[in-house]
């Protein structure tokens, strides 16, 4: 094993510390920083950002747990090996000892090899470590005396022991007196050193101070944020010279700052990113920073000023990139560690492009929250594939459904385009017309479909052939006042037969949006109904529209005087709408895109007088699923990609996959089960959307009444296949009459006649 460690990465916590370095041994110029000269008093060039690279993530191979080594996890380190490798340090804290754990890990996939090295001849009688750090092939271990029985108050004694890269103990340094020196009362809530030999202790109470302390014990100086503000001081970040900086949060102007302690025991403003909080800095290499900004890493040169977005994490597979861990070599090779809950992973990044066994394609021309979820799908399986399946994806927008405006779909259409497409239902529905899109019976496995909430695979059924797979779905459904209504379902003709009975009804629906103008509660009203097989409206079997017929002018008239509202707003929408609801002046509250923990809050809120029945249909509970889009496959495929093929489906619907949709639900059955965990000694239920983030939820008498009723409506739901064209052309020709220039009647013939004139053409 190599005892030469450079440009250290080192995260390292116990009792909920997160401490995350990076370091390197100093070289014998500390002015050498960076390649010019740079006035370092005078701060980086600040810039803004100018490009954006897509890099991709390869050269990568799943690391799989550590089985052998017994204990808690105290400390993690990206260290340097050699040529296309590097090892990761680990620290595990078992009774009175620790496992130092090694790792060597080759880019080119060779077996790593492990080893332990157990020391405890540093030990000291009722002590508990609580900092951890490495810096130039040495590891500083923080220890409080008392066993850890003082829970915030400073302990009698912080210790900072120096040891070699074995364990053997170098130096000890008593730093309470300096600590206390500097005014610190309370425990510190993280410890870091620099290539001086200082040492930086986070303050506990907010993190809104710094203490530095020198090498012998003794107070230096400290730095206090303007708490009252909203000030934050942040992980710090070091470059490969052994420099340490800190993130400093300024509320009252919104800035963060980077601060640095100079030659002088001053501290000094570095650099303000303006109007910008952030918190996740990885690490530095002469003039190259990296820090992660809204979900994307940016490469910032800090003599030119030029920051560059180079990578999107979650369109790589990484949906948390404060579980990352960076290093760049002398090379200027950037090095990814992943160690997420689900999986653990190495990567190089890169701008080019590797070589692959099988290589696919996808198109995406839909905009929502589940593409966002595919493309990171997409990444993890081509590292699960161990790089012998390639997927690359190409956007192009369709805002408009006309095929002929999205040169994917043209593509497609002309057979050369990509093997799998992303798209609108409609734009599915129009390359299915026109022979471009492959049929998938054969490519999904049984034991795929099974696994799916029924309905789903109806999304993709033309002519009773499957064509396309949604991956991510959203669940509609109405609350209905049940002072009012208390049947299971209900249709137009309900609607219309309460508003009568009932004087005091003012208005249709209370919605969850700014405004319930005319326009949505008409959509609320009918625009599920003519969708459906079952329409009142529309005689889908003979194709002909009946708006007249089926008293249509009746809807328009109810609208008109209950359809209107601008009171409410925001977050008051629901407390107002449950208000309204009690003293029965509204029928309904809409709610759209309803997840299980708005469901839950619902249910809370609304108690006993509002319950789901669904929107207004005939002959069943208008309860109903939408997607973003549809996966379908080019019906000019090679044979010899289908295998790639059905390997790719099967990951993207197995439950390790689905979990990562954190904006829409899974097509899975049981899925929201997974998300939800119980906590017996608090006796609070969670939900965990897939990341760190974990939401309490409301509590029904046994704890999942609420989450039984949801999946209920889920297995139940009508899958609802989103024609746009009918529903506009009734909004379009009803503006006349709102505005009361033309009569109900008029416009509903008016209606009647379009919306026929689009069945003949269209079905």
């Amino acid at each position: 094993m190599s005892k030469k460690y450079h440009n250290i990465l080192a995260i390292a916590g116990i009792f909920c510390i997160l401490l995350f370095t990076g370091c390197q041994k100093l070289d014998n110029d500390k002015n050498a920083i960076i390649s010019k000269n740079v006035d370092w008093t005078q701060g980086f060039v600040r810039g803004d950002i100018t490009a954006v690279h897509e890099m991709s993530l390869y050269d990568y191979f799943t690391d799989e747990k550590d089985e052998k080594i017994k204990g808690e996890c105290v400390a993690r380190f990206l260290l340097p090996f050699g040529e296309n490798s590097y090892e990761e340090l680990k620290i595990y804290q078992s009774e009175n000892s620790y496992h130092y754990y090694f790792k060597e890990q080759a880019i080119d996939g060779a077996t790593p090899s492990v080893y332990s090295i157990e020391k405890n001849e540093w030990d000291m009688e009722d002590t508990v470590p609580i900092f951890f750090d490495a810096l130039d092939d040495k590891f500083y271990f923080g220890i409080e005396s008392n066993g850890g029985k003082q829970k915030l108050a400073l302990p009698e004694h912080i210790y900072i022991i120096i040891t070699d890269i074995d364990g053997h103990s170098e130096k000890t340094v008593d730093v309470k007196e300096g600590l206390e020196s500097l005014g610190c009362k309370n425990r510190p809530s993280g410890m870091y050193t620099d290539s001086d030999g200082y040492f930086y202790f986070m303050g506990s109470e907010e993190n809104t101070t710094l203490y530095v302390i020198d090498s012998e014990g003794k107070g230096i100086l400290t730095y206090e944020c303007k708490s009252q503000s909203g000030d934050c001081v942040f992980k710090p970040v070091r470059d490969n010279h052994g420099r340490i900086f800190f993130p400093i949060f300024c509320g009252e102007e919104g800035d963060t700052i980077l601060l640095w302690k100079d030659q002088n025991n001053s501290w000094k403003e570095l650099t303000r990113l303006e109007n910008r909080m952030v918190m996740d800095w990885y690490t530095m290499r002469d003039n190259l920073l990296f820090y992660a900004e809204n979900d994307s890493l940016i490469r910032w040169d800090v003599l030119t000023g030029n920051r560059e977005c180079i990578l999107n994490f979650k369109e790589n597979g990484i949906p948390e990139y404060w579980y990352c861990m960076f290093r760049v070599d002398e090379n200027g090779e950037l090095y990814l560690r992943n160690y997420g809950e689900e999986t653990e992973w190495f990567a190089k990044v890169s701008l080019e492009a590797p070589v692959y066994e099988n290589s696919l394609t996808v198109g995406i021309t839909v905009e929502g929250n589940t593409v966002s979820f595919l493309k990171g799908a997409l990444a993890t399986f081509g590292r699960k594939s161990n790089n012998s399946i390639q997927v690359q994806h190409t956007e192009a927008h369709a805002h408009d459904s006309d095929i002929g405006e999205n040169h994917l779909l043209i593509d497609a259409v002309n057979g050369r385009g990509a093997d799998i497409m992303y798209v609108s239902y409609q734009d599915f529905v129009n390359l299915q017309s026109k022979g471009a899109l492959l049929e998938l019976s054969e490519l999904i496995p049984e034991d795929v479909k099974e696994k799916l909430l029924p309905n789903v695979l109806s999304f993709g059924m033309i002519k009773e052939e499957f064509y396309g797979m949604p991956i991510g779905l959203d669940l509609h459904t109405m609350f209905v006042n049940s002072q009012i209504y208390d049947g299971s379902g209900w249709s137009i003709e309900d609607v219309l037969r309460l508003a009568k009975e009932n004087a005091q009804l003012q208005c249709i629906i209370t919605a969850d949006t700014e405004n319930a103008v005319y326009y949505e509660v008409l959509s609320a009203l009918i625009g599920y109904d003519l969708g459906q097989e079952k329409s009142c409206f529309i005689d889908w079997e003979s194709k002909t529209g009946c708006f007249e017929a089926a008293g249509f002018t009746d809807v328009l008239e109810l609208v008109k005087k209950t359809g209107f509202s601008t009171e409410y707003s925001g977050n008051e929408d629901i407390e107002s709408g449950r208000d309204r609801i009690v003293t029965k002046e509204a029928l309904g509250f809409p709610c759209n895109a309803c997840n299980p923990v708005f469901f839950n809050y619902l249910m809370n809120e609304f108690g006993d007088i509002c319950y789901p029945v669904g929107y207004p249909a005939e002959d069943y509970q208008g309860n109903y699923l939408t997607t973003e889009g549809l996966l379908a496959v080019s019906a000019n495929i090679s044979e010899e990609k289908k295998e790639a093929l059905k390997q790719l489906f099967e990951y993207l619907f197995t439950s390790e996959c689905q979990k990562g949709l954190h904006d829409s639900l899974s097509v899975l059955k049981g899925s929201i089960w997974e998300h939800i965990e119980y906590e017996e000694h608090m006796d609070k239920t969670y939900w965990s959307d897939g990341t760190s983030s974990y939401i309490v939820l409301w509590q029904s008498e046994d704890g999942s009444a609420y989450m039984n009723m949801y999946e209920e409506l889920l297995e139940n739901a009508q899958v609802y296949k989103v024609d746009n064209k009918l529903l506009q052309i009734v909004l379009e020709e009803s503006i006349p009459f709102f505005m009361g220039d033309r009569s109900a009647l008029d416009v509903t013939r008016k209606i009647d006649n379009r919306v026929q004139l689009y069945l003949d053409e269209n079905y």
